[in-house]
């Protein structure tokens, strides 16, 4: 096998594997005592061999399940409001949630001012791990209003909670205003994600609003960055949008997409889409054809809106 250490060695092989397509992004690796048969080596030398392709994220080791190779790390497009299960759905991966609490707790001030009611109200306060089959994925905190969900169930949170909002409940969701907050795990996020507390993470920190104006939500959503991406897309000229949701004829394309305007210049058959992130702040991306179904858009507010990044927020 040549002059390199046995375990590079090994690590070339199963890189081959994976270029091959022999091994596919998610399949299990054989067991360390497998190599160690399949190689003639000693199962030292195979962690060795697995560490390595692990530390170049070619590979990653879930505890207590087993080494895999490694899937393409989440897109998450902050600009398009859908549930975890969702995000994952074109990998068709199976997908769960651990509720670790679930409780009705009184608003304190910061709750009374993140969902707008008040201190005689009381909030759903639940806390779960989002899982891409055995590895955690997702730390998710979220505070939602008693007096508009007085029937959420511990299995409702075991699930997609926006499919119950919408599904169930009948509710229109119109925006989720959001922050994404780089920072170092707690002791909990380390332990709950399986991640360094060495290792910076990113959180979202969002305010969900329904059509009426009502806050629904409050969340904090810690993300292993070895598993998520965002993505942000700028607009590099500015452009007359609206303030306010325009009304038109027919339903919005798709679940929970940002409305859209057609905009002369902005492509054959695309939308600019505005992204309402604050009374201040909005963001325009494009959006491919299949809205064609909009009709005499009427825009009851004008105002020029420059496209920026969140880090611009003030």
């Amino acid at each position: 096998m040549g002059h390199k250490p046995l375990y590079r060695q090994i690590a070339d092989r199963i890189r081959e594997q994976i270029a091959r397509g022999e091994l596919k992004p998610g399949d299990a690796l054989p067991t360390e005592s497998a190599l160690q048969t399949e190689f003639g080596v000693s199962r030292v030398t195979v962690r060795q061999a697995l560490r390595q392709l692990v530390e170049q994220q070619i590979l990653e080791s879930i505890q207590g399940s087993g080494t895999y190779v490694k899937e393409e790390r989440v897109n998450y497009d902050i600009f398009q409001l859908t549930s975890f299960d969702e995000k994952l759905s074109d990998r068709h991966v199976d997908t769960h949630s651990e509720v670790l609490i679930f409780e009705v707790i009184p608003a304190d001030d910061f709750l009374q001012q993140q969902l707008q009611i008040t201190v005689q109200d009381r909030v759903w306060h639940v806390k779960r791990v989002r899982y891409r089959k055995q590895k955690p994925m997702a730390l998710e905190e979220t505070w939602m209003p008693l007096a508009l969900f007085p029937d959420l169930t511990w299995q409702v949170m075991e699930n997609s909670k926006y499919h119950f909002i919408e599904e169930v409940k009948k509710m229109v969701i119109d925006r989720s205003e959001q922050e994404i907050i780089p920072l170092m795990p707690t002791e909990e996020m380390s332990r709950l994600l399986n991640i360094s507390q060495t290792k910076p993470i990113l959180e979202k920190v969002s305010r969900g609003y329904l059509v009426d104006g009502r806050v629904f939500e409050y969340s904090r959503n810690a993300f292993n960055t070895d598993d998520y991406k965002f993505t942000l897309i700028a607009q590099p000229k500015i452009i007359a949008i609206s303030t306010k949701r325009p009304s038109y004829d027919g339903q919005p394309c798709g679940n929970r997409q940002p409305f859209a305007i057609p905009v002369e210049g902005s492509g054959e058959g695309y939308f600019l889409l505005q992204i309402f992130i604050s009374e201040q702040f909005s963001v325009l991306h494009r959006y491919p054809p299949g809205c064609e179904r909009f009709s005499r858009l009427r825009l009851p507010e004008q105002r020029i809106s420059h496209p920026q990044s969140l880090s611009h927020r003030q």
